[in-house]
């Protein structure tokens, strides 16, 4: 039985990591920064909001 178990966990594993077949490229939204320049300017308020609650 332990076996068993282990071919099913060595399968789901296997299916987990199958490669995807959509195309790659670089992205032409935002630039790649280091996270010493992120924690610099992670407490400055920035053009983003968050409401909480459902207004109207």
């Amino acid at each position: 039985m332990p076996g068993r178990h282990l071919a099913v966990a060595a399968l789901l594993l296997a299916a987990a990591c199958t490669p995807t077949c959509h195309p790659t490229g670089p992205s032409s939204l935002g630039v790649a920064r280091p996270a010493r320049e992120m924690l610099a300017v992670i407490d400055q308020p920035g053009p983003v909001e968050v409401r909480l609650g459902h207004q109207r």
